[in-house]
């Protein structure tokens, strides 16, 4: 088990006061053992090394959202992205293109997966929105975010540190319904407003987890198959500073237990799915 070392990002000097600036953007990623992956599963698995995630850049590499690549397809950093002209926007978010959103593929029926997101400085927030993922080959079912007690080291996902403050990995807890169709025309800007709204009250917290599953309850009209985890997009609304509750950490929903977080709730989607996610085509210029 490996432990991130801290990474420090200045929060854009944009950020506003009020609650209504995402603060994902400010945020980074680092592809590291326990801060991205699916619970319960080694990170260095079948020979690859972080396969869980279809692109996370290499081992260790720390990604910030200004310096994420928002245009490129099936990313881990497409948490990070807001791209203009919804930044900042409730209810909508943009996209370059119809493939553009967090990807990660499954092990099994029960897979989740899990990614840990380093807010910059500690900050306050209430509102989570999270994009369903359309066109592509697959999406998302579920969501759960934990916020952790540390403010100065990357806690990964097995640490008890964690308390849960948004949605649920359970029987339809915290499901993301399709919502309205993406408008706009692929690969030009797209439109997304398919959102699920998590409003909760206010908490403080420097990193955040983000839990990720897909039941394949939403057959894909493209591929028929929804062999990933997918989200077109993620958005947690606040401010700068300490002006919430601090969470009491717990260990819920943290484990590697993955069937008792699923209640059964999931069904079989694609046998062997997360061992062919290295080999999926990539969107071409």
């Amino acid at each position: 088990m490996v432990s991130a070392s801290l990474v420090s990002f200045a929060f854009p000097l944009s950020a506003s006061a009020d609650g209504d600036t995402n603060l994902l953007p400010g945020g980074s990623i680092r592809n590291s053992d326990g801060l991205i992956g699916l619970v319960g599963k080694p990170f260095f698995d079948e020979g690859q090394q972080g396969n869980w995630s279809y692109d996370a850049g290499e081992i260790d590499e720390v990604t910030t959202g200004a310096t994420a690549d928002c245009e490129d397809t099936w990313t881990s950093w497409a948490l990070l992205c807001d791209p203009a002209p919804t930044t900042n926007q409730r209810g909508a978010i943009t996209q370059f293109d119809a493939d553009v959103g967090y990807t990660s593929s499954m092990d099994d029926q029960n897979s989740v997966s899990f990614i840990v997101v380093d807010l910059g400085q500690v900050s306050t927030f209430s509102s989570l929105e999270v994009y369903q993922m359309w066109n592509s080959d697959g999406l998302v079912t579920h969501v759960e975010m934990f916020v952790s007690s540390m403010t100065d080291i990357w806690p990964i996902q097995s640490l008890p540190s964690w308390t849960s403050v948004a949605g649920g990995i359970g029987e339809d807890a915290g499901l993301v319904e399709l919502g309205a169709i993406q408008t706009g025309t692929s690969p030009l800007l797209l439109t997304n407003e398919a959102v699920t709204v998590f409003n909760f009250s206010e908490v403080s917290g420097r990193y955040v987890m983000f839990y990720f599953a897909n039941d394949g309850r939403y057959e894909n009209d493209q591929s028929g198959t929804d062999g990933y985890i997918e989200v077109a997009g993620v958005k947690l609304f606040g401010s700068v500073g300490n002006t919430g509750s601090t969470p009491t950490p717990t260990l819920a929903n943290t484990g590697a237990d993955v069937e008792l977080l699923l209640v059964g709730s999931l069904t079989s989607i694609v046998a062997g799915a997360g061992f062919f996610a290295l080999s999926r085509r990539k969107r071409t210029a």
